[in-house]
């Protein structure tokens, strides 16, 4: 009895261990232009963490049956499934919720264009 309980135990540890094999995911995040660089890849669940390179292109070691997820400032965010995949290429859409600030020409003004900060004077004074 002793046997069988050891011989199943013994199994069901290797045939878990055998669904939980840790992998070596990579792949390219893109969007409708092209690669994008500095997409933050997470394993969910974990701190296990990277991000796309210059060229979009990732690699990360998780668990064959994990969930990456795909983020960066003004995209969604997407999952994926890995399923035992080694490679896994990855579009994201952009976000609608996008605020995008550009440098205007900023004007004088001060009423009877006096100047915004102090002339200094060689007296040393104001």
């Amino acid at each position: 009895m002793k046997k069988f309980i050891t011989i199943t135990l013994l199994s069901v540890v290797l045939g878990a261990s055998a669904f939980a094999q840790r992998i070596t995911v990579s792949g390219i995040v893109s969007d409708l232009y092209g690669t994008i660089p500095d997409i933050g890849v997470l394993e969910q669940g974990t701190t296990n963490y990277t991000k796309t390179d210059l060229d979009g292109q990732y690699q990360i070691s998780c668990y064959s049956n994990a969930t990456l997820v795909f983020s960066g400032v003004g995209y969604i965010t997407k999952n994926v499934y890995v399923n035992n995949k080694q490679r896994i290429d990855v579009q994201l859409e952009f976000s609608d919720d996008v605020i995008i600030i550009t440098p205007l020409e900023i004007q004088n003004i001060v009423p009877d264009n006096k100047p915004l900060w102090p002339q200094a004077s060689n007296s040393g004074t104001f």
